[in-house]
């Protein structure tokens, strides 16, 4: 394919001049072909600089950070932390619209279908007509550029009828380009940057140590009215949240979940760099950091993988149980009545319900903090 011809000449020659001359008679009879593969080509040539760029100062802000309207008051990046701006891009759908390079060129990148980007506490999610693909991140705490690249991943394409397009004729392409653009445990370490926080388009910078970014804008993803009282995460970090009931799709309970000599536990707060939670599992636990994004949803980054056996029947609860609970699900807040007026519970008594994507339902009490 030409532009697989043109992207290896780049890489094994130092000049364009010569990838031209030599490529030219052919570029010609394919100009629409190449038209088509111009951004593409584009990603591929910043790829190089990502892995032998020089290290260059990092992509400054914009000054044009505009107030958000009332419509989007809680998906604001106006003047945000560290730990509230990862949260707040989970709130848009990402389009790639320019690359910079190490030497400070930026270029448009114009390329249908577009190259979309979604935004996890432990993934960046790319899709490209049916195409999909996962960058799995690592927090590299305490450092300039708070994130690494630990594993590239192809996913399943999605059946045609449900897509925008079938993208690229080759989607290899697309996939070799970002294998080059993320290079598992390798130097590249990356930040996200606001350039402009005006609504309703907002663009950000994935900015890279080596001086390169992909730019982006941002498109508000759909809002529903969610029920029961607002969350917070002060509200959630207040309590101590302990499983009372847990039933499957079907609504049938899942007794598993439900050993008396087994509690299921959950906690929520927040450290220098980001927002974490902890669950356990009788003797076993796991962590990591998470946000509540768009309609209440709950998007979690952790390591769920058993380091220590505590036997085999709460060994398989506990996979059991981190397969339900860490998916993606909606989070839906009430407050309970006292069970008596003789009750000595002087905090309010709260019902966490979590809807999982898969269908099961769990449903957490608060228990009061023991600091």
């Amino acid at each position: 394919m030409v532009y697989l011809f043109y992207f290896y000449e780049q890489f094994f020659t130092s000049t364009l001049k010569r990838a031209v001359l030599w490529f030219g008679k052919i570029m010609i009879k394919r100009l629409f072909i190449m038209l088509k593969k111009l951004s593409l080509t584009t990603i591929a040539t910043l790829s190089l600089t990502f892995l032998v760029g020089c290290q260059t100062a990092p992509l400054s802000k914009s000054a044009n950070q505009n107030s958000a309207s009332p419509t989007f008051k809680n998906m604001s990046l106006n003047a945000v932390s560290p730990q509230q701006l990862l949260e707040r891009l989970t709130y848009y759908d990402w389009q790639l619209i320019q690359v910079k390079s190490a030497t400070g060129k930026t270029k448009p990148f114009r390329h249908d279908p577009p190259l979309l980007m979604d935004v996890t506490p432990n993934s960046l999610m790319f899709s490209e007509g049916c195409y999909r693909y996962q960058v799995f991140l690592s927090d590299v705490l305490g450092r300039t550029y708070l994130y690494s690249f630990n594993n590239f991943r192809t996913l399943e394409a999605l059946p045609a009828l449900i897509c925008q397009n079938s993208g690229t004729d080759d989607s290899s392409e697309i996939r070799s380009t970002l294998e080059r653009l993320f290079v598992p445990y390798g130097d590249v370490g990356f930040n996200f940057e606001v350039l402009s926080a005006s609504q309703p388009q907002p663009k950000i910078a994935l900015s890279i140590n080596n001086g390169a970014a992909l730019i982006f804008s941002g498109k508000a993803k759909p809002q529903q009215s969610v029920s029961g009282i607002p969350i917070t995460h002060e509200l959630l970090q207040r309590y101590n949240w302990r499983l009372i009931r847990a039933t499957d799709a079907n609504q049938n309970l899942i007794d598993d979940f439900h050993q008396p000599d087994i509690p299921i536990t959950a906690s929520f707060f927040t450290d220098e760099y980001r927002q974490q939670f902890g669950v356990s599992v009788g003797q076993h636990g796991s962590g990591g950091s998470y946000v509540l994004s768009v309609n209440q949803t709950l998007l979690t980054q952790t390591d769920p993988s058993i380091a220590i056996s505590f036997g085999e029947r709460l060994d398989n609860i506990w996979r059991k149980f981190v397969v339900v609970a860490l998916k993606p699900s909606q989070l839906i807040l009430t407050e309970q009545q006292a069970p008596s007026q003789n009750s000595n519970q002087t905090s309010p008594r709260y019902l966490l319900t979590q809807r999982v994507e898969s269908g099961e339902t769990l449903v957490w009490e608060n228990e009061v903090k023991n600091h």
